[in-house]
């Protein structure tokens, strides 16, 4: 199960930077230059979300006292999540 997500969300990120759920939201994962997110990125962000949802989801309230709004698996792995305009 753990190697079925990490593939999901890998291939999503690495080839458009958005899973189908994120298309709905209209966010994107990427670079700060606006590329695609790497495998290794891929896997910190997916480490380190784990670890931020077992520790009473403390990695992603961060994100309300963060300038920028990061959670730990952005800071972890280098990459943002931007809101994106389809149209």
């Amino acid at each position: 199960m753990v190697l079925s997500t990490w593939l999901f969300y890998g291939w999503f990120w690495t080839f458009s930077g958005q899973t189908i759920g994120m298309q709905a939201w209209k966010i994107r994962v990427q670079n700060h230059d606006g590329s695609a997110i790497s495998w290794k990125q891929v896997s910190l962000r997916c480490i380190t979300a784990a670890a931020g949802l077992v520790a009473a989801g403390i990695g992603y309230w961060w994100m309300l006292g963060d300038s920028g709004k990061r959670t730990w698996p952005d800071i972890a792995s280098g990459s943002i999540v931007v809101k994106i305009d389809n149209f």
